[in-house]
């Protein structure tokens, strides 16, 4: 049987769990398409499943590979299979809790990927799909769940607007014609987030302190948690709506401003990942690899990912560019 490297934890922990090892190389079942990996996204879903944060939701099965986003070249395509082909460019993501996308092949449903964006390599498509998914959603909806309904001319607020998210929200927001506001936790970079965030269409960019500075405001996007959310319900107009990666946003603030309260669970979809690589390719939506990384720097990826600061997303190399 043909063999891969691949990332792979036998226990739940620290960056230390994560081991290199030399594992039978999965086969497409029907309706899956082998991918050959060529880059992988660092996502913080990552670190949490691996340190054992989230073993109640999402309990994997050991030995397991971590990873969800990546980039590749179609190797092999199962049963029932249609729309793409062996050597194709495709971009996708691995659905929890099944092995991910950290090593030389990765097995995905057809409908979890799409074309590669035209316009950008490898290494920087890797960097896309949970984090523009979860921001589509959030914003917009389009899999039947709640989401903000952001509409042109609208103000939304952006809570941690340097992250993986945050990074597409922004400009995502701005390209429907709405205004937005990043907040950003202060710090010693503060000037430098400031000046990232604006770079990505933000109108304006505040702390935790600045954001009493405005009201009114019609949504707010929770990417952070804690203090932040507490603060920002002071700032939503009533009636608005604030949306949360973070859990259910206080059901007793929804209901004093008549507002909507929600919790953003991202799904896999290839027909928004073909939308989001349309407006990529336009040239309206930015990609930011914060820091890329071989697959053997997994354990220092992990580590930075956990200790915050990253803007953008942090993109394993797991194989040459094609070509």
């Amino acid at each position: 049987m043909a063999t891969m490297k691949a990332v792979r934890i036998h226990r739940y922990g620290g960056p230390e769990v994560l081991r290199i090892e030399t594992v039978d190389r999965p086969s497409p079942g029907r309706g899956d398409i082998l991918v050959r990996v060529i880059a992988a996204g660092v996502n913080p879903v990552d670190w949490k499943v691996r340190a054992g944060h989230m073993q109640a939701a999402v309990p994997v099965k050991f030995p397991w590979i971590p990873g969800g986003d990546f980039s590749g070249i179609v190797e092999e395509v199962g049963p029932s299979v249609r729309g793409v082909k062996p050597g194709d460019a495709v971009y996708g993501k691995a659905d929890l809790p099944a092995d991910g996308s950290y090593a030389e092949y990765v097995t995905v449903p057809r409908a979890h990927v799409a074309a590669k964006p035209h316009t950008l390599d490898h290494v920087h498509a890797a960097a896309v799909p949970l984090a523009a998914m979860t921001a589509w959603q959030a914003l917009f909806g389009g899999t039947g769940s709640p989401s903000l309904e952001l509409m042109p001319g609208q103000t939304l607020l952006v809570i941690g607007a340097t992250g993986g998210i945050g990074s597409f929200s922004v400009p995502l927001a701005v390209a429907r014609g709405a205004k937005v506001i990043g907040v950003v936790r202060r710090s010693r970079e503060s000037s430098e987030k400031a000046a990232y965030v604006r770079s990505l269409g933000a109108s304006d960019v505040v702390d935790v302190e600045g954001m009493s500075a405005y009201d009114g405001i019609d949504a707010v996007l929770d990417l952070v948690g804690g203090e932040m959310q507490a603060r920002a319900w002071a700032v939503l107009k009533d009636g608005g709506a604030m949306a949360s990666t973070m859990g259910e946003p206080s059901d007793d603030e929804a209901r004093q401003r008549g507002a909507r309260g929600l919790a953003i669970w991202t799904q896999t979809s290839g027909s928004q990942l073909e939308e989001i690589a349309g407006l990529i390719d336009l040239r309206n939506i930015p990609v930011h690899a914060d820091e890329v990384m071989r697959l053997e720097d997994v354990k220092k990826a992990h580590e930075r990912l956990e200790h915050g600061g990253v803007r953008g997303k942090i993109v394993l190399r797991v194989a040459r560019e094609p070509g």
